[in-house]
């Protein structure tokens, strides 16, 4: 009779302990996708004395994969920027760019591809709180391929379940062989400063 009580109290403790353990929730990465248009935007400023020249396209698109509630694990985000689509406001330096310095019909888009952040506050993303971090990636324009450092803010929204990131770098044109116009209608400045502006939605 002692032994069956305490067999009983034994598995009605291991019954209580089991049930009063908090359940471990294990995330998993979420797959996000860029589509093109509104309200991305993808922009080059050139500064150059006397004539700064903006360039803009909302014709960016891609994809994200990661667990914003666990920015340590495995992060990949890539995307394409189609070039032909860059737009300064004045058709005439839009050909020459394209033609000319762009050489778009050889080489109609640039790409992304992220390979490594840096500590990232927290650790993770909190709804609507915005969080900058470094970041480094390949970076592709006309025909060439350069590894760049990349400032990103991101704003993680949970209820709609899609980050709004915002990347800054600067880029060089003799980096990528891109001949520097010096003629009237497009001027351009050896350094380019590049902002890009998305909304990526989980799948």
């Amino acid at each position: 009779m002692i032994f069956r009580n305490a067999v009983k109290t034994m598995l009605l403790m291991f019954f209580l302990s089991v049930a009063l353990t908090p359940t471990l929730v294990i995330s998993a990465p979420l797959a996000f996708e860029i589509k093109s248009g509104s309200p991305n935007l993808v922009k080059f400023t050139s500064d150059a004395p006397m004539v700064k020249i903006v360039g803009v396209t909302d014709q960016i698109s891609g994809t994200l994969n990661f667990d914003p509630s666990d920015m340590s694990g495995s992060l990949e985000a890539e995307f394409t920027v189609d070039m032909k689509s860059l737009d300064t406001d004045n058709k005439i330096r839009n050909k020459h760019m394209r033609d000319n310095h762009l050489e778009t019909d050889v080489f109609p888009s640039s790409s992304f591809k992220l390979r490594s952040i840096g500590d990232v506050p927290g650790g993770k993303l909190n709804h609507l709180e915005p969080v900058t971090f470094n970041a480094q990636g390949d970076f592709n324009l006309h025909g060439i391929t350069n590894r760049i450092d990349v400032k990103i803010t991101a704003i993680w929204d949970e209820q709609k379940k899609t980050v709004e990131t915002v990347a800054i770098f600067d880029l060089f044109l003799a980096s990528y062989k891109i001949p520097r116009p010096q003629f009237l209608v497009m001027k351009l400045d050896e350094k380019q400063s590049v902002e890009i502006k998305f909304t990526a939605m989980a799948e």
